[in-house]
């Protein structure tokens, strides 16, 4: 029995070894090679099911239900070319076959332990926590974690930024003595109240790895990496947690996937532009949930309805149709829901498909539109890593930005002149997957 426990727990130290997570000033390593993540929050809660049920480990732990879930969700990440999945909370089964998966797969995934808000200065509240936490870590610890997330946007409450950040050193020392032989980082993910202001407050005393945003500002980040960089000067990686628009047009009163897709590929395209100073993102969210507007009514998808001003393109925000996947029931007794991928899933599979930090730019000797074409050019990698994509195309008739491709044209008066737009079949413009001359063109 001493023998086999030996055996085991030197496999699982060496199953640990791989894969190992580091941080290098923005950059977030895995394997010694720069990791941009790419992928989408992961509830999946099933329909006529809340978070206060047990429905983590029906579709989790070991189980054939759960099985069918997971495995559906994980070929599907893998198929659209993403790397990370988030979760808000793990029940008490084993959960290590969904990890195994991940792994298998290719994904990571950032573990996030629920915090209720409270008072972050009471001795007995925080010695709670950080039980809870240690017990988390010891329990979850798998090769598939890319990083471990104490609780979410716990910022909301206000006025208690000191006694937060200093929990939340505390959360990290934790990891650091429980998560060997290689601790992952810890992170947790804040709320976009006066981030600018908390970052220039704790940047130096905070001891997380990571900084995770949640953004909904609108079709832009405007100036968050900017400022963030302004005052973090690159020294930690930045992750936008959370960000986007749900599907849903309420003045209209219908699905409008074209907006949808248009809206969150702009963001999308905007991470991959600031691909230096961002280290990715996570769509919120992977799949439609139906409780969330009224958890006494969660066998029916509703609207919510709630005003938000500039947030989505009908300034409505409707969380019951977030989902880059829409659900609906399942005919068959206790299967699992059905999905069905919106159109934005066959543009963030092209774009998910390019890795920001392998690409290798093309710098103009002018920034004047030819009317030959185009002039030579000198090869400026940014990184040491060999490209993958193609040489861009020339320069078109807005100064600084490559070609479109057949059938895409470039508006000066675009919120980004530099995009691509076309007229589609149903008389939508939508967004070209594109970068500006400091990156290559995808179309």
């Amino acid at each position: 029995m001493v023998h086999t426990m030996s055996f085991l727990a030197l496999a699982m130290l060496f199953c640990l070894a791989l894969g190992q997570v580091a941080i290098s000033n923005q950059y977030i390593m895995v394997d010694g090679q720069r990791f941009f993540v790419r992928g989408a929050d992961y509830s999946i809660i099933p329909i006529g099911k809340t978070p206060d049920t047990s429905y983590w480990d029906d579709t989790a732990a070991n189980t054939t239900f759960g099985r069918a879930v997971w495995q559906r969700d994980i070929a599907n990440i893998k198929r659209m070319n993403g790397n990370t999945i988030r979760v808000y909370s793990m029940g008490g089964g084993n959960h290590t076959a969904f990890y195994d998966a991940l792994l298998a797969n290719g994904i990571r995934i950032i573990l996030n332990m629920w915090v209720n808000w409270g008072d972050f200065s009471d001795p007995t509240f925080k010695a709670n926590a950080l039980r809870d936490w240690k017990n988390f870590i010891i329990k979850e610890r798998h090769p598939a974690v890319l990083m471990w997330c104490f609780g979410n946007e716990l910022n909301q409450g206000g006025g208690r930024d000191g006694p937060l950040f200093s929990l939340l050193n505390e959360a990290r020392r934790v990891v650091q003595e429980n998560d060997l032989p290689n601790p992952r980082p810890t992170t947790t993910t804040f709320a976009d109240r006066d981030l600018s202001s908390t970052v220039a407050t704790f940047y130096q005393s905070s001891q997380i790895d990571v900084w995770s945003f949640q953004i909904y500002r609108g079709p832009s980040f405007y100036d968050l990496f900017t400022s963030f960089n302004n005052t973090v000067k690159l020294r930690k990686p930045l992750v936008i947690t959370e960000f986007g628009c749900d599907a849903y047009d309420n003045p209209n009163q219908r699905v409008d996937e074209a907006q949808h897709e248009s809206f969150n590929m702009r963001l999308w395209n905007e991470l991959y532009s600031n691909a230096g100073v961002v280290a990715g993102g996570l769509a919120f969210n992977y799949a439609d949930e139906w409780w969330r507007c009224d958890k006494n009514n969660a066998g029916v998808q509703k609207t919510c309805g709630n005003v938000a001003q500039n947030t989505c393109f009908d300034n409505y925000w409707n969380q019951e149709y977030s989902g880059l996947y829409s659900i609906s029931k399942n005919p068959v007794q206790n299967g699992p829901d059905v999905l069905t991928p919106r159109s934005i899933v066959t543009s963030l599979t092209q774009l998910w498909r390019i890795d920001p930090y392998k690409i290798t730019t093309v710098a103009p000797t002018t920034t004047k539109a030819p009317t030959t074409p185009a002039p030579t050019t000198t090869k400026a990698p940014t990184t040491t890593v060999t490209p993958t994509t193609t040489v861009p195309p020339t320069i078109t008739g807005v100064p600084g930005c490559w070609t479109c491709g057949p059938g895409w044209y470039q508006d000066p008066k675009e919120w980004d002149r530099c995009s691509c737009s076309k007229i589609t079949s149903r008389k939508v413009e939508v967004q070209s997957l594109y970068y500006r001359k400091s990156s290559v063109l995808i179309n």
